[in-house]
């Protein structure tokens, strides 16, 4: 089973970020992708963040390293970094979505962070003939963001590893999932399911495809996890 991280670390992020003289990888793991994280992955990724209700209780049921639901989102991680990166006058690259989506999610992100040092923008979908030129340009921000889904963003954490040198300026490197695309012009959950933390039913009803995960790879996370646990 993955160690899973819990919010202590996330103070530990930010003193690396301020203090810090080397790279950090950092994700998000749910019943998606728990047990199809690679070994690679494992070993190289630093920080594994829960996200979500139901790993984070099994994980609280049956484990005595107590955690809580830390994602990548604008009621846990995101907008805190994003006014730190403000705060600190940090550099941010932003790699994921489409074309579109990406530029529009970085007119959203200065419209609510002003000061924000948006230094490099990319979309996920890049051609071979790019790709070094957006690793280094990713290696010269204080930190890099991620949002190609599940194992995309991860095995793009690793390959800037690869190609990360001491003399290299990025500090962090996270993966967010799909928060470039949901937020395009507004705030992807109502207040409402925010402050009743229905998060989980709003994307289980307006997402086709978070559908077709639930009902084909949640049964066999639960009895993995169990069986696991208890034996």
């Amino acid at each position: 089973m993955v160690n899973l991280s819990t919010t202590r670390h996330i103070k530990e992020l930010y003193a690396h970020i301020n203090n810090g003289s080397d790279l950090i990888l950092t994700t998000f793991v749910n019943p998606f992708s728990y047990y199809d994280l690679s070994q690679e992955m494992i070993k190289e990724i630093d920080y594994f963040f829960s996200d979500g209700i139901l790993l984070t209780k099994l994980n609280n049921i049956f484990r005595a390293n107590k955690i809580d639901r830390i994602s990548f989102d604008s009621t846990s991680l995101a907008y805190p970094l994003f006014n730190f990166c403000e705060d600190k006058k940090l550099s941010i690259a932003l790699v994921g979505a489409t074309k579109k989506e990406i530029n529009n999610f970085s007119q959203f992100i200065k419209n609510k962070f002003p000061l924000l040092d948006i230094s490099f923008v990319s979309s996920g979908y890049i051609a071979k003939e790019e790709k070094d030129e957006v690793i280094a340009r990713s290696l010269s921000s204080d930190i890099l963001i991620v949002g190609m889904g599940f194992p995309f963003q991860e095995e793009f954490l690793l390959e800037v590893k690869k190609h990360y040198l001491e003399s290299d300026q990025l500090k962090l490197a996270i993966t967010c999932g799909g928060f470039f695309t949901q937020h395009q012009e507004k705030d992807y959950y109502p207040k409402l399911i925010d402050k009743f933390e229905l998060r989980w039913l709003y994307r289980l009803i307006f997402t086709q495809h978070v559908r077709k995960k639930v009902i084909t790879k949640y049964p066999h996370f639960i009895l993995r996890y169990l069986y696991n646990a208890l034996f």
